[in-house]
């Protein structure tokens, strides 16, 4: 197979191929996050996460008692979504609903088993990263992280 036709296997367009959309940052950003987004959604599947599943149960494992409502408005989504969020994690055993701070609310808390299963995303995490960043020294690795935080917390709309 030919270089051209391996890029195209693994869905990876050169820019040039897409006019102008290539010359993008948004084009860049898009390819990044769906490499790693497809390559860790398949290496959380064993352990029942998805990368929406496991941010939901990092903050679990981070914020005891935390609320159904101050999940979402972390995570930014919507309470509906927030709902089968944490459905999804109690079903898999990894969150328990507790009684809340009043009888409106529940708390929320990782089990013993969410945060074995945390800790095993984490490390699948760190090694996808370690993979998919090869060759780009630790340097720019930081940047490029410090420059993912401020646009991923910028207040810009259009």
């Amino acid at each position: 197979m030919d270089m051209t036709n391996q890029r195209e296997a693994n869905g990876c367009l050169e820019g040039s191929e897409l006019g102008d959309t290539g010359d993008t940052l948004a084009f860049h950003l898009s390819r990044a996050w769906i490499r790693f987004h497809n390559t860790y959604a398949d290496a959380l599947r064993p352990l029942q996460l998805t990368p929406s599943r496991m941010l939901g149960l990092a903050y679990l494992v981070y914020n005891d008692d935390a609320d159904q409502a101050t999940l979402g408005r972390s995570l930014g989504i919507n309470r509906a979504s927030t709902m089968a969020l944490v459905d999804k994690l109690q079903a898999a055993g990894y969150a328990v609903r507790k009684e809340g701070a009043d009888k409106r609310t529940h708390a929320l808390a990782a089990t013993a088993q969410g945060r074995v299963a945390y800790r095993k995303g984490m490390e699948l995490e760190r090694r996808i990263e370690q993979a998919l960043l090869q060759g780009i020294s630790r340097a720019d690795v930081e940047h490029l992280r410090f420059c993912l935080a401020k646009v991923a917390c910028s207040d810009a709309s259009i």
